[in-house]
């Protein structure tokens, strides 16, 4: 059963680390505040579930607002069966396209607007009879 009130409350750039414990109420995090949770962990929208290095267990809705983190960090002493196996598989591996720096044509275009102004200017000066 959740308790009435709030167990953690996190805000203002705050960073709260939390490796063990009991947790009876919801969570809140916001403007820019981190709790970060060390152990095998899961998050399914506001709701974080799993297990501390301790054997203790977490199950616990954290609402985040206004830039508010929740940072799940597993641990290396501790295994995780909800950490991505490295092993090959052979499912093809969909990776994005990278991305290539585009040549900055904004000085070409203002070297050919001036060109096309200066033959223009030429043009005039000819037709004018000064040159």
């Amino acid at each position: 059963m959740r308790g009435n009130g709030l167990s953690l409350y996190v805000l203002n750039s705050a960073t709260v680390h939390i490796y063990s414990g009991s947790f009876n109420g919801d969570m809140k995090v916001e403007r820019r505040g981190v709790i970060a949770f060390y152990g095998c962990f899961t998050r399914n929208g506001t709701q974080v579930t799993g297990i501390f290095e301790d054997e203790s267990e977490l199950d616990v809705t954290i609402r985040t607002y206004y830039g508010g983190e929740v940072l799940l960090i597993p641990l290396a002493e501790q295994e995780c069966e909800t950490a991505p196996s490295t092993a090959p598989t052979s499912f093809p591996t969909i990776s994005p396209q990278p991305t290539v720096p585009r040549r900055n044509t904004g000085s070409m275009r203002r070297v050919g607007i001036s060109l096309v102004m200066g033959a223009a200017y030429y043009t005039v000066l000819a037709l004018s009879g000064i040159l």
